[in-house]
């Protein structure tokens, strides 16, 4: 495959994240922490282990010394005991991308993603007190490393940004898109939940919860077990607003009349590789007006994601202009996602007010009380 030269994309990246009367982002840092589950049972080369999860998280640094990371040190596979970044968990995702996209990786785009440079630094200090936190639920059977620049932005800002991979019960097995797949994926979240709750750079009276496409729905039906203790969802193209979100929360008895965290849904302009139908039934059964639904432009369903958009080593095979959109389209999403946070667990509603006038954000009206049986 021809590369599409950069130089003009390169410029814009720089354009949009300089922009005049923006706040100084800050340092940021970046541990993996082994939380492993002993109430859960794991298959690993033929013996029972408690379930091997890892917390990946983005926060702000005190400084920014320390060393410094490439792409490729994010790289780790769902259930994988490999060391992240290592030359076994690179052959790792590189077999998951190419099965994965129907596509033969180049040595050459390979290479290229691995050495780019990213903002976070590996175990820097963490910043002094405690922040806010976030915790990011992925898509059925996907790495952990899905959200690397939307993590990187949002710690900038001053969040605690925290991910899991989603997999299976056992080496090499796969969570089924079904009930059972999602309640496992629920089990995960509320222990990393507890997990990150106990850092000790976290504010554990500011948490928020969310996620993209089948993760969505498992971090929204954690929200609703959790209202006492979270501040907020938000769901990247998630299944909250799609119809199959709305028909497998009833199998979870799940109520939206009933859902009083803050709630915002994304969702993009352009088509995805696969077809499915969209649906509001949950946001509109949601009871008040901290509900809003906003539109990206420019973005699919993957782009939503670092590893299906802007850092897949195919973005830069992608037409210029087309590149430009996502790259725009990203950032309008770090932007949107950012300021309902601040508005919901920071307590700074000023940028989330404005984007309301100026962004394609809709509010939901009031609803009905008597909608929550």
């Amino acid at each position: 495959m021809q590369l599409t030269p950069l130089v003009g994309v390169a410029a814009l990246a720089l354009a949009l994240a300089c922009r005049p009367g923006e706040p100084t982002p800050v340092p940021v840092g970046f541990s993996v922490y082994e939380i492993p589950d002993a109430t859960r049972q794991y298959q690993a080369n033929g013996r029972q282990v408690p379930r091997p999860q890892r917390l990946w998280v983005w926060y702000p640094a005190a400084s920014s010394s320390g060393a410094s990371m490439r792409l490729g040190d994010y790289l780790s596979e769902p259930g994988s005991l490999e060391e992240p970044g290592s030359a076994a968990a690179v052959s790792e995702y590189r077999e998951r991308f190419e099965r994965g996209w129907d596509v033969t990786l180049e040595d050459a785009d390979l290479a290229q993603l691995l050495d780019r440079p990213v903002s976070a630094g590996a175990a820097r200090d963490p910043a002094s007190g405690r922040h806010p936190a976030v915790l990011l639920e992925v898509g059925l059977n996907a790495p952990a490393y899905m959200y690397t620049g939307l993590a990187e932005d949002l710690a900038a800002r001053g969040f605690v940004v925290a991910s899991l991979a989603s997999f299976g019960h056992g080496d090499g097995q796969r969570l089924q898109f079904d009930t059972a797949g999602i309640a496992t994926q629920v089990a995960d979240l509320e222990h990393a939940l507890r997990s990150l709750q106990d850092l000790p750079y976290v504010d554990s009276d500011r948490l928020s919860i969310g996620g993209w496409s089948v993760g969505a729905l498992s971090a929204l039906l954690v929200a609703s077990r959790n209202s006492e203790r979270l501040r907020a969802f938000v769901s990247i193209d998630g299944a909250a607003g799609y119809e199959y979100g709305a028909e497998l929360a009833q199998e979870f008895a799940f109520v939206a009349g009933c859902f009083t965290i803050p709630f915002l849904h994304l969702t993009g302009t352009m088509p995805g590789r696969f077809r499915v139908a969209k649906g509001r039934e949950i946001y509109e059964a949601l009871p008040g007006e901290n509900a809003f639904w906003s539109t990206v432009s420019g973005l699919n369903h993957a782009d939503f994601t670092s590893y299906g958009g802007i850092r897949s080593p195919l973005f830069a095979h992608r037409p210029l202009p087309e590149q430009e959109m996502v790259l725009e389209g990203s950032r309008q999403l770090e932007r949107i996602v950012g300021a309902f946070l601040e508005r919901y667990t920071g307590g700074q509603a000023s940028e989330w007010n404005d984007l309301l006038l100026r962004e394609p954000v809709e509010q939901l009206g009031e609803g009905d009380e008597e909608t929550c049986r």
